[in-house]
Order: C-alpha cells, then structure tokens, then sequence
C-alpha cells in the first residue's frame, strides 16, 4: 500500500516538472512573440532586400546541389560537360508516337530547306530551340515539335521567292499582336494540313554590337508598341479594313526606321535580332563573326549549317544553355489530343519522305 502511494507521488512529481518545463517554454515563446511584435515593420526596400537575399541563397544551394550530383555521375575522365551531354543524350521520344511523327516531319522541313538554300547559295544557320537540341542531344530536343532556323532579311526575300509554285512546301506569313506590338512569323510548312512547320527568325545587319544600337532598337519597339496598340483598336472598330495591309505599311515604315538607324553606315559589323520577331531576354545583337562564315554541323541525322562560334552564340541568348527546360513534356502533352486523321496524315507524310533525307 505504501509502495504503491510512493509510485503515485513520484509519477505526480514527474507530471509537475512536466508542466513546469512546458510553463517555462510558454514563457519564453511569448516573450519572443512580445518583442516581435515591438518590431517595427519593414520598408519595401527592407523586403526587397530581404528577398533578393533569400533568392540568392537558394540559387546558390541549387547549383552547389547540381555541382555535387553530377560529381556523382561524372564517369572517370569526363568533364562535367560532357557528363551533362551524356544525360541529354540519353533522352528520346517513343517512335510512332504523335510528337516523335511532328518531329519527323520538322526533319523533312529543315532537310527540305536546306537543301533548296544550299543550291540556291543561300545562308542560314539552325537557332533556338534547334540548335540547343543540336548540341544538347545531337538531335531534335525530345521535348521539341518545330524546327528553328535564323536568316538574314535578303536571304529570307530570296527563299520566298524561290519557293512559289513548290507543289510540296510553301511559305507562310502570319501577323500576332503582342504586348511588344504587331509580330510577324515566318513559317516553311507542307502544303498538306499538318501541325509540322519549320520557324524562320529573321535577322538583319548593325554598324556596331554596342548598347547603343540596341537601346535605338528597344525605343523604337516602344514606338511601334505604342502604335500596334492604336492600329489594333482602329481594326476592331472597322470590320472594312483589310488587316494585313495596314500591319504590313506599319512594320515596313518601321523597318525603314531602323534601316536608317542602326546600319546607316552599311558596315556588317554585327547581327541584330530582326524588329518584326518577338522582343524578350538579353540584347539579342551579335558581332558578325559569332555567325558568319557558317559552318557544317553533324546533327538531326544530317548535316545542317549553325552558327561560328555555337556556344559563344548560345551563351549571348542564353546563360543555361545545357539544362532541360521547365515545362520538358508539353509537347507530348499537346499531341496526345490530336485528332486521329491528323496523325495518319503526319505518318503519311513522314514515310513518303523518309528515305529522301536518311
């Protein structure tokens, strides 16, 4: 029985050094909470700060991650460099699948294109999404359904010109409003009604690679951003006015522009992202040499010409240029919905030429 009482008291003492211990923590929590809350609140410059802080950190930890995992995979002898286009590499789409017929018949375009330029002594080079997959995977970008190619604006007049009346291929140029204005797309397609085509970015020629050009270059974008806005609203106001023509005397009073801003002097010294294209990322203006002479690249299961200098053209448009992007699967994603006749027409498409380019 005394035992028994003794168990009880000992198990009542244990219980109060709980609740001693728990009242103490409480104390301390609140005494925090007190001179938190005697915190005066923080400017936005503060959280700006805070968050660019906090931002930088976390990129600092994904790429000591990054740095320690291909460590990991690196075999003997082997950079990180090449560690990292041995993975790519290793990627590929499904045969007979939807994306793997686009891509299929993206091939058939560029091979296309590219035979038509090198009869016709026309210069090109594989850009983009094309030429990161080039060098990524030695082929089209698993994550990949189009094809991308870059031309200077002459060379561009002279494929569309050489290219009508072509019973199989065609051109097509199509107008987009933006929040940068009015683009223009460039586009070699079958004259067959699949999703396939090849994107031709067009480029033109600057005195020099300077800032300078290109802030002439983004103020007139603003210029003609601010007009595409007018000219859009003028359009939807009057259902009479042909489109494509008033876009068409826009873009080409604005190219004029920078005909007389931006190469004046008629030197070549550098490559500027043309003014119809999409206006996003780093100063997209080269120094000549970066692209031209072009040189003969071994990819896609042909040989297509890229830029000079590949990776120094890479890293002006792109400082991660051997990652896999974001959003890798939304190409599949976007083929698994089409509709059945389109994928037959597509794997026509892609037997029928097959043999031409392998």
């Amino acid at each position: 029985m005394v035992k028994t009482d003794l168990d009880n008291l000992q198990l009542l003492f244990a219980e109060t050094r709980v609740l001693q211990g728990n009242f103490s923590l409480l104390e301390k929590q609140i005494e925090e909470l007190n001179g938190f809350l005697n915190l005066s609140i923080p400017s936005f410059e503060e959280k700006d700060n805070l968050i660019d802080k906090l931002n930088s950190q976390i990129k600092i930890n994904e790429i000591q991650r990054q740095k320690m995992l291909w460590q990991l995979y690196r075999q003997d002898n082997e950079s990180e460099k090449e560690a990292i286009k041995r993975m790519l590499q290793s990627i590929s789409v499904m045969e007979n699948t939807p994306l793997y017929l686009a891509q299929e018949c993206t091939r058939i375009l560029l091979w296309n294109f590219d035979k038509i330029c090198r009869t016709e002594n026309i210069s090109y080079w594989i850009d983009f999404r094309t030429l990161y997959g080039a060098v990524q995977f030695g082929n089209i970008a698993p994550y990949n359904d189009s094809t991308h190619v870059g031309i200077m604006r002459k060379d561009l007049t002279k494929f569309c010109d050489i290219i009508k009346g072509n019973d199989i291929f065609k051109m097509s140029q199509r107008y987009t409003m933006s929040k940068n204005g009015y683009l223009c797309i460039y586009r070699f397609i079958f004259h067959a009604d699949v999703p396939c085509y090849l994107d031709i970015f067009v480029y033109d020629y600057a005195d020099d690679t300077l800032n300078e050009s290109w802030k002439k270059y983004v103020e007139l974008r603003k210029e003609y951003t601010e007009e595409s806005i007018e000219l859009e609203q003028k359009l939807k106001a009057d259902k009479t006015l042909n489109p494509d023509i008033h876009i068409c005397n826009l873009l080409m009073r604005y190219l004029e522009k920078c005909e007389d801003s931006l190469h004046a002097m008629n030197t070549q010294k550098a490559v500027i992202w043309g003014f119809e294209n999409f206006l996003f990322g780093a100063p997209r203006i080269f120094e000549t040499e970066t692209i031209f002479p072009t040189v003969e690249m071994q990819c896609l299961g042909g040989l297509f010409m890229a830029p000079h200098y590949i990776e120094r053209y890479l890293k002006k448009k792109m400082d991660e240029w051997l990652v896999l992007p974001e959003k890798i699967y939304d190409g599949q994603y976007q083929y698994q919905k089409m509709p059945l006749d389109k994928i037959d027409l597509m794997a026509e498409l892609a037997q029928k030429h097959k043999d031409n380019y392998t």
